[in-house]
Order: C-alpha cells, then structure tokens, then sequence
C-alpha cells in the first residue's frame, strides 16, 4: 500500500518507481546487446515528478543497470505506459 496524501492523483510507486525501473531494464539491455540506439529514456510525469526529481533519478540509471547486469538474463524493451 501506497502512502500517498490526500490529493494526489497517482502514487509514487506508480510515478516514480515503475518509470525509474523501465528505464533501468531498458538500459541494462542496451548495455547488454551494444545497442545505442535502444531508447533508454526515463519517461515519468512531468504532473507527478518535478524537474529536479527527475535529474536525480535520470542519474540513478546507470549505475542501476550496470548492476543489474551481473549476473542476469535481460531480453526485451520495457516502456512504461499510463492507461
């Protein structure tokens, strides 16, 4: 369960945690198959994630993937999408 005040519309586990980890897997994959040109853009809502929230998580990608490539099987593109 989300701890989310009253009057926002989406949780943060759903607008900057799911992005964050989209990203994260896109990039690692593109690591993992030398693929420059595999989009690996942190997609999150500029309504729920304010512009200095996203440097910072942008900056969290890489080492998050660099991480996550040891050891792992990745295969797919990831893209994070708001229904």
């Amino acid at each position: 369960m989300d701890s989310t005040r009253r009057g926002k519309r989406i949780p943060d586990a759903l607008a900057k945690t799911v992005p964050l980890w989209c990203a994260v897997l896109n990039r690692a994959i593109s690591l993992r198959f030398h693929d420059a040109s595999w989009p690996v853009m942190l997609w999150a809502l500029p309504s729920a994630v304010a512009s200095s929230e996203h440097a910072q998580m942008e900056a969290l990608v890489e080492g998050y993937a660099q991480k996550l490539l040891v050891g792992h099987r990745l295969w797919r593109r990831l893209q994070c999408a708001y229904l």
